[in-house]
């Protein structure tokens, strides 16, 4: 038996790209709005947090972080935390959802949490451009 050769190669970021635009085409696909709900299930979450904490908590920053608006603060903090969570929380099922690509002895099993990542990356996209937006906004 032969040693699965590792290194990063055009064929290897191709494969890495299709697995991505595969889970992101079905990870919603039954749903009614389809692809649009990669971009609003992350929109949407961090909209309900600024809407209940610097709204309806009237939630203020004081001291070091005084002047700037809850909305930039969760934007660049919490964020991330959120593309974070939704990568473990999507790393646990990676596996037994390709577990056809996993039995077969020639695909380098650790493309998969790499394609998984880049799914969600351009998911969360749309939050950190909103949040660098609002950063620029407010002049900060």
């Amino acid at each position: 038996m032969s040693a699965i050769d590792r290194r990063w190669t055009p064929a290897r970021a191709r494969l890495v790209l299709d697995l991505a635009k595969r889970e992101i085409r079905t990870r919603f696909a039954g749903s009614h709005l389809g692809i649009l709900w990669v971009f609003f299930v992350p929109l949407l979450s961090s909209l309900v947090f600024v809407l209940i904490f610097s709204i309806l908590m009237r939630g203020t920053m004081s001291g070091l972080y005084k002047g700037i608006t809850f909305s930039e603060l969760y934007f660049l903090g919490f964020a991330p935390w959120l593309f974070m969570s939704d990568v473990i929380a999507r790393a646990t099922s990676i596996v037994r959802e390709n577990r056809s690509l996993i039995r077969n002895l020639q695909f380098d099993h650790r493309l998969l949490p790499i394609s998984m990542c880049s799914s969600t990356t351009v998911a969360h996209l749309v939050v950190v451009a909103l949040g660098v937006l609002l950063v620029l906004v407010n002049g900060h």
